[in-house]
């Protein structure tokens, strides 16, 4: 697939629990519109803005139609660097984040350094910034497999 740019992104489009219902018994939180688009299109626009082309789509409810969208958008027209890859997650062994990155890794998806975003938030946050930082802190210190980052909100 096409391994360009910064990386690999991974997006968990699936919040594992059901604060939305009745809303999201038909459709996944990430595909309720916000200004008529849905949620999980800013996100896959904020990476592509910030070079990552490699997109892991983490989904658990719903992700029939989280793929449906995704193949019928204009994401890989604009950019042919963009490759998708479906990942189901299994109802009943993931119920965390931490789950989900778990059975990722199991499965040998995940090659290398790879940022991890929520398919519902949105973020203006430098995502070139965080990858370098992550990079320099990895040679630094050898044994740093993770770091995070939190932006305030205003």
């Amino acid at each position: 697939s096409g391994h360009y740019g910064r990386g690999q992104a991974v997006v968990v489009a699936d919040s594992f629990n059901s604060r939305f219902k009745p809303i999201t018994l038909d459709r996944p939180r990430c595909l309720l519109p916000l200004v008529n688009r849905p949620l999980i299109d800013y996100t896959i626009e904020h990476l592509i803005e910030h070079g990552f082309y490699d997109i892991t789509i983490l989904a658990r409810a719903h992700s029939e139609k989280i793929k449906a969208h995704l193949d019928q958008s204009n994401f890989k027209k604009l950019d042919a660097r963009v490759s998708f890859s479906f990942h189901s997650l299994s109802a009943d062994s993931c119920l965390s984040y931490g789950d989900a990155i778990r059975e990722l890794s199991n499965s040998g998806e995940i090659r290398g350094p790879f940022v991890l975003l929520a398919s519902d938030v949105i973020s203006n946050m430098d995502l070139r910034q965080a990858m370098e930082y992550h990079q320099a802190n990895k040679k630094k210190e050898k044994s740093t497999d993770c770091d995070s980052a939190l932006i305030p909100l205003l």
